[in-house]
């Protein structure tokens, strides 16, 4: 899959599209890096491509999709960029990622099983309230989150 990605960037210097990586992904190959450009277009759900359960993406890059409203439950991505996502409002319940950037979006709160092994970088989410109390992550990135009450105790 990791060469699919390469040999389309290098021949359409694009990103691979939603369609495409679907196709990839009916196939029965797994897309090691994904990008969806946001915009008009923009998907409201990636649950129907098949990702909860399946595999785990080294890269999922759905920055500035202002459409999105829905991840599939149980995702696990190594990096997953959601920064500038404003529709969406929650995020789904066993997210497992290595960094997880929430840059102004407008989540309320954060699911009580989420792992985060590095970095979580909530920046600008004017809406978050509270954080869970289980909450383990290396580097918390917390400025402009005007909303938030409190830390968890440990």
């Amino acid at each position: 899959m990791h060469q699919l990605l390469q040999e389309h960037y290098a021949t359409t210097h694009k990103p691979i599209s939603v369609t495409k990586t679907y196709q990839l992904i009916l196939q029965g190959q797994t897309p090691e890096n994904m990008h969806v450009d946001g915009g008009s277009h923009s998907p409201t759900t990636v649950d129907t491509w098949g990702l909860s359960n399946r595999f785990t993406i080294a890269r999922l890059d759905l920055g500035k999709c202002t459409q999105l409203e829905v991840l599939p439950d149980n995702l696990t991505v190594r990096h997953l960029n959601l920064a500038g996502c404003t529709t969406l409002q929650r995020l789904p319940n066993g997210l497992r990622c290595y960094d997880l950037n929430l840059q102004h979006t407008h989540i309320r709160s954060l699911p009580d099983d989420i792992q985060v092994e590095y970095r979580l970088d909530l920046k600008g989410c004017h809406e978050l309230a509270e954080l869970p109390a289980q909450l383990k992550v290396g580097l918390l990135v917390l400025r402009e989150c005007t909303a938030l009450q409190h830390l968890p105790k440990d």
